[in-house]
């Protein structure tokens, strides 16, 4: 978060934005805009075994920063911050279609599909890539949707953190 605008710091210091969001992933170059974050299946799961994979049920939290947190202050309010639509796919598979910045900050969750799940068994990683809507106009001040926080969750599984 840009903790130079007075009501994010003043938030943040009443409690009302956690902590873990002041660092967020935000691509503010074209050739950065869409990427992609690897997590290994044997670290990532307790049994990563194809056969397991069929029977797996993972999905992905993520929070998006909205419009009410997605703001500058100082030198660069001026620049009125705006988020373009951004979509998620799993090994290539589409998990959600392009979703609009929220007005406000808001959790979200989302199956992994069966088909990306297969395909990662087979390259041994799940590979989650974020593509904004128009990848070549990234600009500081035009960016796809911030992610504040992601989760990965293995659904019918022990609560044990797998770190």
């Amino acid at each position: 978060l840009d903790c130079s605008n007075d009501a994010t710091i003043r938030d943040l210091h009443d409690g009302l934005i956690p902590r873990a969001w002041r660092s967020f992933i935000e691509p503010i170059w074209p050739r950065t805009a869409r990427f992609s974050m690897h997590f290994q299946l044997d670290k990532l799961l307790h049994d990563a075994s194809a056969e397991a994979m069929e029977a797996a049920s993972l999905s992905i939290r993520i929070t998006y920063l909205g419009k009410d947190l997605n703001r500058h202050g100082g030198d660069w309010e001026e620049l009125n911050r705006e988020a373009m639509p951004v979509r998620l796919f799993a090994n290539g598979v589409k998990v959600h279609d392009f979703i609009e910045s929220p007005s406000i900050t808001e959790v979200r969750e989302f199956s992994i599909p069966l088909k990306a799940l297969q395909r990662a068994a087979m390259v041994e990683c799940l590979i989650l890539t974020f593509e904004p809507l128009i990848a070549h106009k990234t600009t500081f001040r035009y960016v796809p949707i911030p992610i504040a926080e992601l989760w990965i969750l293995e659904r019918n599984s022990d609560t044990q953190a797998r770190l």
